[in-house]
């Protein structure tokens, strides 16, 4: 009879049960499942109308302890609560000689709880653990915390055990309405290995890819050097990818760290490409000057410069005008083929500077060009970093043990 109704007389008011929560760890916070994972000690009170002696007459015995099934307990569930891992249940209960019934479990529970992960790694999430009766309404049974926000916190403080996530504060809310009690639990990650395995590389490949602007444009070593560290970042990417939760309400800041330094990056890949361009362009013109010349052809096969074209040129005419000399005249001739070899002379330097000045035209824009570019990208990247960074350290009312 003890063990099946509520065990109070007087059936218009509700039966008080008080709860001692302490949270002897925080073991995991599962940002893609979304669940969080705590070792929990529950100890409950309540009073029973119908048990009740005086210790001096019973040689001052002032509590008994005796096996669960014997009396009426309150069945408490956890709302939140996605999988109960493991449990251990006192078989007993404690009776005091007021009436006072005392029930105490250990468990770690795995609960539900919606993630707010803009700021990972330097997030802090709070998750509710809320009780309540699913038997017996406010009317029948009211749940009561042990302690206020600020015991509690004093109390977990030195009895919790921290591992990658530090324990901030809990508080105590009543819905007197519904019968519920819940406690919103803070924490804090700790967020040193993943500043050390995660940002900082990210960092060191930004400055790995501002060290390719000193790198020569001839050749593709500096592409393939751009590149390779873009696959770098998008590795990082991809295991970010596997951390963080895709139900998220907005787009985490280490996403947009990783998206602002993987986009100018590529910008910065485009660039290299389009130099090269500008550079091919020039030593295409200069091969269709080659081709178009049999004289500069000739030089270039047997390894003579360009500068030595009027050379070539002029060791030709001087055979010719010796053989003219030879058989129409000394002085006449000699004079007429000093004209034109003076007349040759002008002519190949005009042309000589000219084609210069073309073929360099191409290779100086490049040159202007990756000079402004790679100003405008250090002033781009230094403002993006410190955006991001100032957003990531902004202040926060929470005090955490560490």
């Amino acid at each position: 009879m003890y063990s099946m109704g509520l065990p109070i007389k007087k059936q218009n008011r509700p039966l008080q049960v008080v709860l001692t929560v302490d949270p002897w760890a925080i073991l995991d916070v599962k940002e893609v499942d979304q669940t969080f994972v705590t070792h929990l000690g529950v100890k409950m009170e309540w009073t029973n109308d119908y048990i009740r002696w005086s210790p001096d007459d019973f040689c001052g015995i002032d509590k008994v302890i005796v096996p669960s099934e014997l009396l009426w307990k309150p069945y408490i569930v956890i709302k939140e609560m996605a999988e109960k891992e493991k449990s251990l249940s006192s078989p007993h209960l404690k009776i005091n000689f007021n009436g006072t019934i005392e029930f105490s479990s250990d468990q770690v529970v795995m609960t539900n709880c919606r993630m707010q992960v803009n700021k990972f790694p330097f997030d802090t999430q709070t998750c509710n653990i809320t009780f309540l009766s699913n038997m017996y309404d406010s009317k029948d049974l009211y749940l009561k915390s042990r302690y206020g926000h600020i015991q509690y916190t004093k109390r977990i403080r030195k009895i919790i055990t921290q591992y990658e996530w530090l324990f901030c504060n809990m508080t105590v809310h009543n819905w007197n309405s519904i019968g519920h009690l819940y406690f919103p639990i803070t924490v804090k990650r700790r967020s040193v290995i993943y500043i050390v395995n995660f940002l900082l590389p990210i960092l060191y490949l930004t400055c790995l890819d501002l060290r390719s602007f000193l790198m020569s444009d001839t050749g593709g070593e500096k592409v393939g050097f751009k590149i390779t560290v873009l696959l770098a970042v998008t590795v990082m990417q991809l295991i970010l990818n596997d951390i963080l939760p895709s139900s998220s309400d907005s787009i985490p800041l280490i996403m947009k760290y990783c998206f602002g330094i993987f986009t100018m990056m590529m910008l910065s890949l485009m660039e290299t490409i389009f130099v090269m361009y500008l550079i091919e362009k020039d030593s295409a013109s200069e091969d269709d000057e080659i081709a178009h010349d049999p004289s500069l052809e000739a030089m270039k096969k047997y390894g003579a410069s360009l500068n030595d074209k009027s050379d070539f040129k002029r060791g030709s005419a001087a055979k010719e005008d010796t053989s003219i000399r030879h058989t129409e005249g000394p002085l006449t001739l000699e004079m007429f083929s000093d004209e034109l070899k003076e007349m040759k002379k002008m002519i190949t330097l005009l042309n000589t500077d000219k084609q210069e000045e073309k073929r360099g035209y191409w290779t100086k824009l490049a040159e202007r060009i990756n000079k402004i570019f790679a100003i405008c990208y250090v002033t781009s990247i230094i403002v993006f970093l410190a955006i991001i960074f100032s957003m990531w350290t902004a202040a926060e009312d929470v005090i955490c043990l560490s």
